[in-house]
């Protein structure tokens, strides 16, 4: 879970919402159900790919608000 702990670090200091919890946790699990192989390959990577997805766009909302709340200007990742 190298990845989830560094994306988490980008994130230190952002306030935490319910939606981004909760994209954190199914990120965690499809990583695992990829990891344990109980189903297709493909089909367990499409699904982390998109929880990969959902998480980098409720983390980008919650660090461009506390960007923002600073006075800084954000147009884009």
């Amino acid at each position: 879970m190298a990845l989830v702990s560094y994306f988490l670090g980008l994130l230190n200091g952002v306030k935490w919402t319910k939606k981004l919890l909760e994209a954190i946790s199914s990120f965690e699990s499809a990583l695992e159900l990829y990891q344990s192989e109980k189903i297709e390959k493909d089909l367990s990577f499409l699904t982390v790919v998109k929880t990969f997805e959902v998480l980098t766009e409720y983390g980008w909302r919650q660090l461009k608000a506390k960007v923002e709340d600073e006075g800084i200007e954000v147009q884009s990742p």
